[in-house]
């Protein structure tokens, strides 16, 4: 009897042992993904700056808001990087919001685009009818207005930037089409599914 319990109590011991390794590991492998998923946004980033006409600065998302609601983040970019307001914030799958002052050298507030005082010049990506997509803190957290009934809208469709704000470049996603119906006022109630997420930015 005594072997048998001297010989469980080693057996939980192992176990204890066995226990704390797989924890370690589970964290190590955290660390891992964390740190490939950084480098996979850099690479992002870096083929987006390659392929965009105007100038670009890639910025990281350092911070976000922390009132209840709020639909604000802080980048790692300001005044003394070149940073201005109203300069857009893009990622490589589609607009994120734009930068709002006041600005500190190395840092700025970006109001993003799901916000319920946001707005954007949009255009269907099938049709070419033009429009203005704007936040509303709902789900889904975007709505295209102005579109008249008699246009064939389906979801499905994506939501482009039109370049006509004069904030967002043109030809930039800014969602797809979930829902599309008809309206009393002679619009198409059309709501719109965000493209992506803004976890790495870059203001152009």
């Amino acid at each position: 009897g005594w072997t048998k319990y001297f010989a469980l109590r080693g057996v939980e011991r192992d176990n204890e042992q066995l226990r704390k390794r797989v924890t370690e590991l589970e964290a190590q492998l955290q660390q891992e993904q964390a740190q490939a998923a950084k480098a996979r946004a850099l690479e992002e980033a870096l083929n987006l700056q390659r392929t965009m006409a105007a100038p670009t600065l890639a910025g990281r998302v350092i911070a976000g808001n922390p009132q209840p609601g709020s639909l604000e983040v802080t980048i790692d970019r300001g005044s003394a990087d070149g940073v201005e307001p109203n300069m857009a914030v893009v990622g490589s799958r589609g607009i994120g919001g734009r930068v709002i002052g006041p600005l500190a050298p190395h840092g700025a507030r970006v109001q993003l685009i799901v916000g319920k005082s946001a707005a954007a010049g949009a255009v269907l990506e099938k049709n070419n009818v033009g429009g203005v997509v704007v936040g509303g803190q709902k789900d889904p957290p975007l709505r295209l207005d102005y579109i008249p009934n008699l246009v064939k809208v389906e979801p499905g469709e994506r939501v482009l930037t039109s370049g006509q704000d004069d904030i967002y470049p043109s030809g930039f996603v800014i969602g797809v089409v979930e829902k599309s119906e008809e309206g009393k006022d002679g619009n198409r109630h059309i709501s719109v599914r965000r493209g992506g997420g803004v976890s790495h930015l870059e203001s152009c």
